[in-house]
């Protein structure tokens, strides 16, 4: 499947959330409103949640890929990512919608707090779109990254991260959830120590789902 990283005018339904997110091919025409991806040494927007304690609610039917994206953001970063309680407001809501536009996933920079899906676009892409890795970009995007030109980075505005990073990738694994990259620019923009402890970067190809 060819990719594309065209972003495309937003509904007036879906206003209020940025253009940031993980995009399929289309020729739709675009609307530039996130900023292009660049190479730089970190991927941070310069907005971060002033707590490291988030809690989330997932209104999806992708209940394993949100567990398993926040369980790697919560692996990789300082960060807490945890399931708000029944009755409780949530600082990041995860949703889904179905449309034929050509993303599958938007997100707002924090304080948004908003995530949605796109159910057609993620269930059309077959072998394309790994649903947790959809998840865990938007989610990077939830917590303040951008978008990066650098292919081997979760927040890079294309799908496929197992096909694009290759290297050093064990046998029967595949590069998944935040890399390196990503875990740095969290980092950076959350003024974490730069070393956390052994984190792996590579899950069983038996997860590509």
């Amino acid at each position: 499947m060819s990719l594309s990283v065209t972003l495309v005018p937003i509904s007036s339904a879906q206003a209020s959330i940025e253009s940031c997110g993980t995009f399929i091919d289309s020729k739709a025409s675009s609307q530039i409103v996130c900023a292009a991806a660049k190479r730089t040494p970190y991927a941070s927007s310069g907005r971060r949640w002033p707590m490291t304690r988030l809690t989330y609610r997932n209104a999806t039917k992708y209940r394993v890929a949100v567990r398993r994206a926040v369980y790697r953001w919560n692996r990789a970063t300082r960060l807490k990512l945890v399931k708000a309680s029944r009755g409780r407001r949530a600082d990041i809501t995860i949703r889904s919608v179905s449309t034929n536009e050509a993303w599958a996933g938007r997100a707002s920079l924090p304080p948004g707090g908003r995530v949605l899906l796109n159910t057609l676009a993620i269930g059309e892409a077959n072998g394309g779109v790994v649903p947790t890795d959809v998840v865990a970009h938007e989610l990077g995007h939830a917590l303040g990254l951008v978008h990066t030109s650098l292919q081997c980075s979760i927040m890079y505005p294309g799908v496929g991260l197992f096909n694009r990073c290759k290297d050093r990738v064990r046998s029967g694994f595949v590069a998944c959830g935040p890399q390196k990259f990503d875990v740095n620019s969290i980092n950076k923009l959350y003024r974490f120590p730069r070393k956390r402890g052994p984190y792996r970067y590579q899950c069983p190809k038996s997860q590509l789902s």
